[in-house]
């Protein structure tokens, strides 16, 4: 039987809020020791948000991360997966998407968890692995 989403999934998820400023998220993804927040409004997914999107959306444009907001630097629309898929339909989305993590929703579509390449890469085939990073990085 073809593993599921659900077994390697990280599902200790923190979420960031688009009113938090970019200063709160930089000490959140410090803090958890994490490089990507999916930004929930009033429990609707908005976004997602990344340590490169804080430099590259926020200071590389000359916001100042003491009042500039998540909503300012993050990156609208949340790719995810089912908690029920297959690994190998996930590593799919993710090597057509580009993107390096992808939410997991339930049935509910309420987020549980995340996946990340590194999951892939610890808990995959090697075959999956291999085929995500490089249409991660080919396009």
């Amino acid at each position: 039987m073809a593993q599921r989403v659900k077994e390697i999934m990280a599902k200790n998820v923190r979420l960031a809020d688009p009113t938090m400023t970019l200063k709160q998220v930089a000490n959140a993804m410090k803090q958890y020791d994490i490089g990507m927040m999916p930004v929930s409004d009033n429990g609707r997914l908005v976004g997602t948000i990344t340590d490169r999107d804080i430099v590259l959306n926020g200071t590389a444009k000359g916001l100042d991360p003491n009042t500039a907001k998540a909503s300012d630097a993050m990156t609208e629309g949340v790719e995810y997966a089912y908690e029920d898929d297959t690994i190998d339909e996930a590593a799919r989305i993710m090597a057509d998407r580009q993107i390096r993590r992808l939410a997991v929703l339930n049935s509910r579509k309420e987020l549980v968890g995340l996946i990340a390449t590194a999951d892939l890469a610890t808990r995959a085939a090697a075959e999956t692995t291999a085929r995500t990073v490089s249409g991660i990085s080919e396009g």
